[in-house]
């Protein structure tokens, strides 16, 4: 079961080394004596790890400078990445920037079925836990939008 990962307003230029230090550093300020439990009270027994796919897209999208927030998920194959942007003027900028990253993603991965979408409503919805209904529901919205 993958679940989805939130990063915002951070910037990183080698993903997969800096999201690793940065889960390091997290995990030792929030665990507790007994290594079970984190600070806020979470179960870590019962946590599911984030995709180490979903965590790179996330790092590598939030370097644009026109994204400011971003949230994914895979779901059968298929991965949605929807980012909070800065604004656009002319809707050929926002068509540019959006074919831009997911094609940059795409070459990135070996994903093909990359879905990059700008929807506040989608990027809201993205929780750390989604069901396979929510993915399915949330994977649909972004297509159409």
């Amino acid at each position: 079961m993958t679940t989805a990962f939130i990063y915002q307003n951070a910037a990183y230029f080698q993903p997969s080394f800096a999201l690793q230090k940065l889960s390091t550093a997290y995990a030792r300020q929030n665990f507790q004596a007994t290594d079970t439990e984190v600070k806020d009270g979470t179960d870590l027994d019962n946590m599911t790890v984030p995709s180490p796919i979903t965590e790179d897209l996330i790092a590598f999208t939030l370097q644009y400078d026109c994204v400011v927030g971003a949230r994914a998920f895979e779901y059968n194959g298929e991965i949605v990445v929807a980012a909070i942007t800065t604004p656009f003027y002319l809707k050929s900028e926002r068509d540019k920037a959006k074919n831009e990253i997911q094609s940059d993603l795409r070459n990135l991965t070996d994903y093909e079925n990359i879905t990059v979408t700008f929807d506040v409503g989608i990027y809201r919805n993205i929780r750390e836990e989604l069901n396979d209904s929510d993915k399915e529901r949330l994977l649909k919205l972004a297509k159409t939008r």
